[in-house]
């Protein structure tokens, strides 16, 4: 709320009042004052002359700020005028300098999933006397509001709350209305806008009241909402702020998160993914296949019955061996011999050909395979890397022939040569 202010005369001020005749300030000034300005330093208020056309000649003019006193009391935003100020104020204040607290007259906004909350004055202490308090709840258009009173004791006939819709607290616009030591029922209203007013007489005084007011989307959330009670345990709430958790016999504690005496399985003393089974007060842990001891800590060696044969060297896994076979000797455990007149299996890849002489494989590679196996690729063109030309090996790498009209590394720019020197020299 604005309010406007005016100063009084200063020290020092040299003026007339609105009754006075002319004064000489150097030339002929006549009329009311116009501005509060300074002459030479001093304050002065300036007279127009009756050709307002003519100027006031000879006078260095600043305008006083009559925002540096501070005039405006409780938080109030100062805006300086001509021989004035105004007092925008801060909720709650009203008055010249906003020295008039209006603490119960506040307007609200209640949106999408929130709520509102309206004490009386003091609350939880006495209200005062006469008090008279309007409040405005705009929410949306449409939507419900569920009025909900968490206490609610007033002088019974002399001390009155009501609720009413719209922007106008008259008898016609009001719903409910309370008064004494009976706490309302809850209830819910559709308006875009409802007022709250509540006024009081000049004798006995209450405690008052708290009510909320929640957009139909606002969820009370309770401690059970977060889900404390953990391994399985059954949350109930105590009041607004406290739980308690019902555990079954394996846990206890207060979230139920502690093994009981019995529950030797809750410390997770199987490892390895074995099964745990509380028995009486010890447990018994189902080591999977691979995994042995109290805990299914130890691996088991599944070479520790030397199983590969004919030299073939064994190599642990879980659960499981894989044996590595010498002198061509095939087979699970390299208990399979290889045939003096053929290859049984064929290791020689990329359709290399397979011997067996002295004890050994031996492959014949194709054009452009290497190595012990046939498994090296040789030929860098094999893929056809030029797109529009031939290629042919050279070294460790590829060369491409490419096609009239392409030219680059792997023949896939359109143009010619003499055509990419031109626009080079035309670019630099």
């Amino acid at each position: 709320m604005a309010t406007v202010g005016t100063r009084g005369p200063g020290k020092g001020d040299v003026g007339l009042p609105a009754s006075s005749p002319q004064r000489r300030l150097g030339t002929a000034v006549v009329g009311l004052p116009t501005t509060d300005v300074r002459v030479r330093g001093k304050s002065v208020v300036a007279f127009a002359t009756t050709d307002t056309r003519t100027p006031i000649s000879g006078l260095a003019l600043d305008n006083i700020d009559d925002c540096a006193a501070l005039p405006c009391l409780n938080n109030g935003i100062c805006l300086d005028g001509i021989n004035r100020f105004t007092c925008t104020c801060s909720q709650g204040w009203t008055g010249t300098r906003c020295e008039i607290s209006i603490r119960c007259r506040v307007d609200y906004t209640l949106g999408v999933g929130e709520k509102v909350i309206i004490n009386s004055p003091n609350y939880p202490s006495n209200y005062g006397n006469g008090e008279d308090c309007l409040w405005f709840i705009t929410g949306i258009n449409g939507r419900d509001v569920n009025i909900d009173f968490k206490d609610f004791i007033t002088e019974n006939r002399y001390d009155n709350f009501r609720i009413g819709v719209g922007s106008d607290p008259d008898i016609g616009s009001q719903r409910m209305g309370f008064a004494g030591p009976i706490m309302p029922g809850d209830t819910t209203l559709t308006a875009n806008t409802i007022w709250v007013q509540f006024q009081t007489d000049n004798e006995k005084t209450e405690r008052g009241f708290s009510v909320e007011f929640r957009d139909s989307a606002y969820r009370v959330l309770t401690p059970c909402d977060a889900k404390p009670c953990i391994n399985e345990g059954v949350c109930t709430n105590v009041g607004t702020v406290r739980f308690e958790c019902q555990c079954t016999s394996l846990w206890t504690g207060p979230n139920c998160q502690t093994p009981s005496v019995r529950n030797k399985c809750g410390l997770n003393p199987c490892t390895n993914g074995a099964e745990c089974l509380n028995s009486g007060v010890d447990y018994t842990c189902l080591c999977p296949g691979g995994f042995t001891g109290k805990n299914c800590t130890a691996d088991i060696d599944e070479c520790a019955g030397n199983p590969c044969q004919n030299g073939g060297e064994c190599y642990n896994l879980i659960n499981a061996y894989v044996c590595v076979c010498q002198s061509c000797y095939s087979g699970r455990n390299c208990d399979v011999a290889p045939s003096s007149a053929a290859c049984i299996v064929n290791l020689c890849e990329n359709e290399g050909g397979c011997s067996f002489a002295g004890g050994a494989y031996q492959c014949s590679c194709r054009d452009g395979y290497a190595g012990d196996y046939c498994q090296d690729d040789t030929d860098k063109c094999r893929f056809n890397p030029c797109d529009f030309g031939a290629c042919s090996t050279v070294d460790d790498s590829y060369q491409c022939t490419c096609n009239e009209g392409y030219i680059g590394t792997q023949c896939d720019i359109e143009g010619k040569v003499q055509d990419h020197i031109a626009l080079d020299e035309t670019n630099m």
